[in-house]
């Protein structure tokens, strides 16, 4: 399945009651969102087709938000900030911000 969509000044995309990252520079750009059957992954692509955001995908009209970092890892913060960030599970949301 193929849905055409704008993106965010946040640089989110919607999709089935979700919202989905993708790099900054794209906010206001029409991209594509692809999910397969079967499959639990949604690909966010370019009008020059390029794959510039990839998620696992949250359960339809849960209203959560997914993240990734610009190369398609998402990290997670750790409790010391002299430690580096680690890669998140896959099933990791960022928490919404408090105020």
């Amino acid at each position: 399945m193929e849905q055409s969509r704008t993106v965010s000044p946040q640089a989110l995309v919607s999709f089935a009651g979700n919202f989905y990252s993708v790099p900054p520079g794209l906010a206001g750009a029409q991209v594509t969102v692809r999910t397969r059957l079967g499959e639990h992954i949604l690909h966010v692509i370019t009008a020059g087709r390029a794959i510039v955001a990839q998620h696992h995908r949250a359960p339809d009209g849960a209203g959560s938000r997914r993240y990734q970092q610009l190369r398609g890892e998402a990290t997670c913060p750790t409790s010391n900030s002299t430690t580096p960030p680690r890669l998140c599970p896959a099933s990791w949301t960022r928490p919404e911000p408090s105020g």
